[in-house]
């Protein structure tokens, strides 16, 4: 009797496994990508072919660990589609997205597509894509956008590129962004394109669904899992060909891409924060790269890292320069004023309700940006107390509306790190006096100091963004001017509705964010700067109100180029990216780590070394939930040097621990 052939091939679960190997019977050759059925646990599930497995390879497999033939294997159950469901780049971001991020396969798979390609059902038709419908009367793109020679000479290279091809849109603003990446895509086959957020998905939604009608699919993580899987079927049977979302777009399992869109290419909203930290950015170069596709990552305000690429010739650089409001930098000073105008009151300057009256009084919105939402810190000015949280001992601050009712009292203090909420009380919880006096500015005390000194006079409406009921379509634009008020988030709302951009924006005591963890934090205020700009009229102005001026130097003139040449500078001097590559080691266990030893240098191919990679750390920190975690740092001059110590800092922790590693942290 004739002993059946068997072949063997690596299995990939969305599950959080390294692939495993089955046998299938009969030698029948599987191609990678085909979806399968097979035991897993005594449980018979779905699963991806990633290879096939020679005999005598290397691999990891239930049941097995050296080789195809050498130990038994389970059988695949059966074969669940005529050939790969996914293609051969996608497939391969999958790989790199394992090796680059050093998690396993099985998790990669999942973060792409979570369950929903996997799920059972007859898989549909394929059918020809809808053709799109044309651009409706009175959405023509402004004239003034895309029509000169430039903006047009830059649509013909996007269009005309062949093979794998990067390209960087600095813009204007944002309906120039818009309307070229819209432009940029007409008339094209295979093309994902990719907002930071819902709300700017929907804007898109809105230009873009006239134009390609049925051929558009929307993609995000807001939808249910039978949209979702819905999407999926529609895209894998050729129905579609245009996807639309937001970061998890970038998987979209197209047959064929020709061109990657990443609106707002530098939000840190790209920045995956669960499972595998990966960055859309990076993930999108890289498919556009598998695929030979090109790629167009844009902004109104780039990234240092995208920037530097531009300069060394990676990415061709796109440069639309436009028209910027007035930034002035206002140093505190609250003088009284006697001339009539509005004075100064305990948080906003004479200058800033001078010129929002001014504004006001012409009908003309404006914008008024605090720093966080509540109230302020209460701080005893007998004793020099102030509360802090219990569980992470971050300040505690007061609010007035929001969560007091869940303390039961009639003000609450709550942990903006952890959630923690109590009642507050009238008196010093340390000396008993009555000193306590309100520190910083948070939504609310503005808002009572507007009310006070803006609305008495002028019958302004005020839209809070602290309550999620109000609406800027509550008020009649055509009676009342509008104060928007809330955190920076509030931009993104000013000038929608129908209701006319404001005229002024004042930011108040913005200078916090400098200090907020991370490398980035500067080039991160610069670019929220910008954006605010961007919400403007066109005769616009900012006034920043800081105690701190010097920090805002480099900005009052928004220049680009020169914020960015002393942004690289420093960040080379202190090694940090885009000229080292950075990996941020979570580790949760119940005692503090032994310090991690860098290892040995690596060597280049060529036998040159690479010198140390730095591991600093472990140090402790709190979460949201209080809970108390260590970290470590490590910095490395290549992703190989990365890699190389990121594993030896692995080897130094006890086992048991729940560590997660974090390449390119946000």
């Amino acid at each position: 009797m004739l002993k059946s052939v068997m072949a063997f091939f690596d299995l990939v679960f969305p599950l959080k496994l390294k692939p495993l190997t089955y046998e299938m019977e009969g030698a029948k050759t599987l191609l990678p990508g085909t979806v399968v059925e097979a035991e897993l646990k005594k449980t018979i599930r779905r699963a991806l072919i990633l290879d096939e497995n020679l005999p005598g390879e290397n691999v990891s497999g239930e049941g097995r660990g050296q080789g195809a033939g050498k130990f038994p294997t389970k059988t695949i159950k059966s074969v669940l589609t005529d050939g790969p469901a996914i293609s051969a780049p996608l497939l391969g971001l999958l790989k790199w997205m394992a090796g680059y991020y050093m998690v396993p396969e099985g998790l990669a798979l999942k973060v792409m597509f979570g369950g929903e390609l996997f799920e059972k059902g007859k898989p549909r038709k394929a059918k020809r894509p809808e053709r799109g419908g044309t651009r409706p009367a009175g959405a023509e793109a402004p004239a003034a956008l895309l029509t000169a020679s430039d903006a047009v000479a830059a649509l013909t290279r996007i269009r005309q590129a062949q093979d794998y091809r990067a390209f960087l849109l600095h813009a204007p603003n944002g309906p120039f962004e818009g309307e070229l990446a819209l432009e940029a895509s007409r008339d094209q086959k295979g093309v994902i394109v990719i907002c930071p957020e819902r709300s700017r998905m929907m804007e898109y939604e809105r230009r873009m669904k006239p134009v390609f009608g049925g051929r558009l699919c929307v993609l995000h993580g807001g939808l249910t899992s039978a949209k979702r899987r819905f999407a999926y079927e529609k895209i894998l049977a050729g129905e579609t060909d245009v996807v639309l979302g937001t970061r998890v777009a970038v998987f979209a399992p197209l047959k064929k891409v020709s061109l990657i869109i990443l609106t707002g290419e530098e939000d840190p909203n790209y920045k995956n924060r669960q499972d595998v930290r990966y960055g859309t950015r990076e993930v999108a170069v890289m498919r556009a790269w598998l695929e030979k596709a090109r790629v167009l990552l844009s902004s109104i305000c780039p990234s240092a890292e995208s920037y530097l690429n531009a300069l060394r010739g990676k990415y061709e650089y796109l440069r639309f320069p436009g028209e910027k409001p007035a930034v002035r930098v206002l140093l505190d000073s609250k003088k009284k004023s006697g001339s009539g105008l509005p004075a100064g009151g305990d948080i906003m300057d004479r200058a800033i309700t001078a010129a929002f009256a001014g504004a006001l009084e012409k009908g003309r919105n404006a914008l008024l940006v605090a720093n966080r939402p509540g109230h302020s810190v209460p701080l005893c000015e007998d004793c020099g107390h102030f509360e802090r949280c219990p569980s992470c001992g971050t300040a505690l601050v007061l609010h007035k509306t929001l969560k007091a009712k869940k303390a039961g009292a009639s003000a609450s203090l709550l942990c903006h790190h952890c959630g923690f909420v109590k009642g507050a009380q009238e008196t010093c919880g340390v000396c008993g006096g009555h000193g306590l006096k309100p520190l910083g500015a948070g939504i609310e005390r503005l808002k009572e100091e507007a009310e006070r000194l803006l609305t008495g006079t002028m019958g302004i409406k005020i839209v809070d963004r602290g309550k999620k009921t109000e609406k800027p379509e509550d008020a009649p634009e055509a009676l009342l001017p509008l104060l928007y008020l809330g955190t920076k988030r509030v931009s993104k709302i000013a000038g929608e509705a129908g209701a006319a951009r404001p005229k002024i924006a004042a930011l108040i005591y913005p200078e916090s964010a400098f200090f907020r963890p991370g490398f980035r934090s500067r080039e991160r205020v610069f670019a929220e700067i910008n954006h605010l700009a961007d919400r403007l009229s066109a005769d616009g102005k900012i006034i920043i109100q800081t105690k701190t001026p010097e920090l805002f130097r480099a900005m009052k003139e928004l220049d680009y180029e020169g914020f960015m040449k002393e942004e690289l500078e420093e960040r080379k001097a202190l090694g940090y990216p885009p000229f080292s590559k950075i990996a941020q080691i979570t580790i949760e266990a119940p005692t503090k780590p032994m310090p991690a030893q860098a290892p040995p240098p690596v060597k280049t191919r060529s036998g040159v070394e690479i010198p140390d990679a730095q591991v600093l750390g472990p140090i402790e920190k709190t979460d949201e939930k209080g809970k108390k975690f260590f970290l470590l740092l490590v910095k490395a001059p290549t992703a190989r040097a990365l890699k190389a110590a990121v594993g030896a800092a692995l080897r130094t922790i006890a086992p048991g621990a729940k560590v997660t590693v974090d390449i390119d942290p946000a």
